[in-house]
């Protein structure tokens, strides 16, 4: 807060101090408020950034991203117990069912092996890789249906 003394050894000096201590002074009679300038104009602008250069900083202003170190590990679905890798990163979970995928992304070693083991571990494992093998079938001919649909559109809107 801006004030200007009076009545003590620092007579017609302007100073800023923190709020608690301008307002004693002046409730003590040495020094007067220094009002701001009318809303919008010119001075107001400059007064008010004088301030906020005068205002010692708070931790409270930052925003502080949280980030925390990204952890990758294995895990199981909870309801089909399908075995997966997961990657957390901040409040984000990425689930992998594709080693490829997942080595590509910067999935360590040993989480790989771990989820190998889960894999092979399972009593249906094999069934769990043959429910892949068709998802991906089923996705290959989903994009080629999809890929033909457009083609035919565009043959038939032409003709």
């Amino acid at each position: 807060m801006k004030v200007t003394h009076k009545n003590s050894p620092k007579a017609g000096l302007t100073e800023h101090f923190q709020p608690p201590v301008a307002v004693a002074l002046i409730a003590a009679g040495f020094a007067d408020a220094c009002p701001l300038p009318k809303r919008g104009t010119a001075g107001w602008h400059e007064a008010r950034a004088e301030e906020e250069r005068q205002r010692p900083p708070n931790p409270t202003d930052t925003n502080v991203v949280h980030v925390w170190p990204p952890i990758w590990e294995t895990g199981t679905l909870p309801i089909s117990g399908t075995p997966v890798i997961l990657y957390r990163s901040g409040g984000e979970v990425t689930r992998f069912d594709d080693v490829k995928v997942a080595k590509k992304s910067g999935c360590r070693k040993d989480v790989i092996k771990r989820y190998k083991d889960l894999v092979n571990n399972l009593p249906n494992s094999d069934a769990i890789e043959y429910q892949r093998e068709q998802r991906e079938l089923a996705q290959q001919q989903q994009h080629a249906a999809e890929k033909l649909g457009v083609l035919a559109k565009v043959y038939t809107a032409v003709s």
